[in-house]
């Protein structure tokens, strides 16, 4: 059984208020990591103006 297969068996087998909870961290999880991929994209852009500014010197 697989890792995703696994968790839906588990889940289903909480009642109502717990997995109300495990969508909560799901959604924490997801917000989590757009905030690391936007930050990781900003940092990619600011090296590229770095470099494009470099290269004018």
């Amino acid at each position: 059984m697989i890792t995703l297969e696994m968790a839906i068996a588990k889940i289903k087998k909480l009642p109502a208020e717990q997995r109300n909870e495990v969508i909560k961290f799901v959604e924490f999880l997801e917000f989590k990591l757009d905030n690391i991929e936007q930050s990781q994209e900003q940092t990619e852009l600011e090296e590229k103006e770095v470099s494009f500014t470099e290269n004018e010197l």
